[in-house]
């Protein structure tokens, strides 16, 4: 099925995505539109249980992709849910038809009011995986006036889809290189809080200056084996209260990463705890809140938490209406004062 013509594509598409940098998802996107015209894609990471999240969109707008995880997600045939439970072997390209008929489609909620409200016409979803586990998924959306996916698409996607694959896990490698090291940095901001990275068997890693003075304390270092699997615990040590917040770093890929660690964030048991505590705000919302008053960006939150912005934006405006505030600056003075 390989023609000269095909075969001179491929060769051009795989130089396109040769170097593999922290804009990947967008690089292979962009690839695909330059060498054979597929203009409207998303290209999401992919959890164990077939979950999708964090999307790279290309020609595709947030309010369509927003509507999608709003409803449409639980009547999308080709989403990694449907399948993966089901096969021990996960296939790499689906198209439309390989699961429903031509009718069955265009009798279906999801074709009849999101892909034609949306003037999409037919889908196809390309699978990357390590180990038989997905770890991203990209979709592809074709438009009216474009002719659906045929055999051709589909075994042009096969024929890229492990090269892709291994590219992939020097992404993630680099990634989360850059992202061990950022995370770091901006938790070091706030100078009155300790940190703390530890590997799985509490080998303290790194400490800041104020984690090296708790940590000086009787008894803690073999306190903490037993305490890291929480999100929250709490030392107290002659009337002093400190509280721990936990962040596994969970690096599933094993060959490709280093060991998986911890960072432990140390903070005196002081107002801001009690005030933040009043709020009743979720697990999620504290982990926002907190790099909020760090004053990361939105970009930089979906970054350190792994969820889109619009996840972020959301957190963001449940905060500050539980707070009764507007901005970050009054949320700043409402927690420590």
């Amino acid at each position: 099925m390989m023609n000269n013509r095909e075969f001179d594509r491929v060769l051009y598409f795989l130089e396109l995505v040769s170097d593999v940098t922290l804009n990947f998802r967008e690089q292979v996107q962009q690839a695909l539109k330059q060498v054979w015209g597929y203009q409207h894609s998303v290209f999401w990471f992919t959890k164990d249980d077939g979950e999708t999240f964090n999307p790279q969109l290309l020609g595709i707008s947030d309010h369509i992709i927003s509507e999608y995880f709003d409803f449409y997600i639980t009547h999308d045939f080709l989403h990694p849910t449907r399948y993966i439970h089901e096969n021990s072997d996960v296939p790499s390209v689906l198209a439309s038809y390989h699961v429903l008929s031509l009718d069955e489609l265009k009798r279906s909620i999801y074709y009849q009011e999101f892909m034609r409200k949306h003037c999409y016409i037919d889908e196809m979803a390309v699978n990357f995986s390590y180990n038989n586990k997905i770890i991203a998924t990209l979709g592809i959306l074709k438009q009216q006036g474009e002719l659906p996916f045929n055999e051709q698409d589909v075994w042009r996607f096969q024929s890229i889809s492990k090269i892709i694959e291994k590219k992939m896990m020097h992404y993630f490698t680099i990634r989360e290189m850059i992202d061990e090291k950022q995370l770091i940095r901006n938790k070091l901001a706030i100078a009155e809080d300790g940190y703390i990275l530890l590997d799985t068997a509490c080998n303290v890693l790194y400490e800041n200056p104020v984690a090296q003075q708790v940590l000086q304390q009787q008894g803690i270092k073999a306190w903490l084996p037993a305490q890291i699997h929480n999100e929250r615990f709490i030392w107290s040590n002659d009337g002093q209260q400190y509280v721990f917040s936990t962040t596994k770093r969970d690096h599933k890929f094993d060959g490709f990463y280093t060991t998986p660690t911890y960072l432990l964030r140390v903070q005196t048991n002081n107002s801001y705890m009690n005030n933040l505590q009043r709020l009743g705000l979720t697990s999620r919302e504290e982990e926002v809140c907190a790099l909020l008053l760090e004053g990361l960006s939105y970009a930089e939150m979906s970054t350190t938490l792994f969820i889109t912005v619009n996840t972020i934006k959301h957190h963001v405006k449940n905060i500050y209406q539980k707070a009764k505030v507007t901005k970050v600056g009054e949320l700043r003075r409402l927690l420590f004062t």
